[in-house]
């Protein structure tokens, strides 16, 4: 689970690559449909 601090519009935060590697989750979340879209084609996912 990511702890952060002040959280900005709508309670959403900013989390890195590396941050999401380190985690090393099940599932991921995510906001946007475009991110979503382009994570599939990004060699590093």
């Amino acid at each position: 689970m990511h702890k952060c601090g002040i959280l900005s519009e709508y309670g959403r935060v900013g989390v890195s690559f590396e941050q999401v590697l380190a985690y090393n989750p099940d599932v991921i979340l995510v906001y946007q449909r475009q991110f979503f879209d382009e994570i599939f084609n990004d060699k590093k996912w």
